[in-house]
């Protein structure tokens, strides 16, 4: 029982520590790269504004000042509810495939750096904020492995001849 109470705490310890120390310098750092992203959106438009489309750009920098504000908010359940919504109104996703469609056709070639880019460092941050998670399913994972091995092992013991079955029960076999 205390070996249960003390795993339970040294989980709470390491959620804790990377959901409050770890978790928001990782976020921090991907703010920080949406900022610049957005900066180098800016100064091509104004660089080269007939270059560009004027509508990508919107797109662009619209979605990307929402995101710096809500990067906290991606996760998997957000991944999982998008899909939903998607699925299930067609309206939006038909909008959503006319956006993609001007972005991958832009004759501006920064404007689609840009735009993979911010993807990655979305789908980092959709990562980052699920990475509690694996704190806990790791040990799961974990115990599902050994038990699948020791599953293995009683089966071969099963089916093993019975003098070396009885062997190995009486610990006669010597491991080499």
């Amino acid at each position: 029982m205390s070996t249960i109470i003390l795993a339970v705490a040294l989980l709470a310890t390491m959620h804790f520590v990377y959901e409050g120390i770890v978790l928001p310098s990782i976020r921090m750092r991907l703010r920080d790269t949406l900022f610049r992203l957005r900066d180098e959106l800016r100064r091509v438009w104004i660089d080269q504004p007939t270059k560009c489309n004027s509508q990508v750009f919107l797109f662009l920098d619209v979605n990307i000042c929402h995101f710096l504000s809500d990067l906290s908010l991606l996760t998997f359940a957000l991944a999982y509810d998008t899909e939903k919504c998607m699925a299930n109104n067609p309206k939006l996703k038909s909008q959503v495939e006319q956006r993609l469609r001007a972005v991958e056709s832009c004759d501006c070639e920064e404007f689609r750096r840009i735009y993979h880019e911010v993807n990655r460092v979305l789908t980092y941050a959709l990562l980052a904020n699920s990475g509690a998670w694996f704190i806990y399913l790791v040990p799961v994972g974990l115990a599902v492995c050994c038990f699948s091995r020791l599953a293995k092992a009683v089966k071969e013991l099963m089916m093993m001849p019975p003098k070396q079955s009885q062997m190995i029960l009486s610990h006669q076999v010597s491991i080499a």
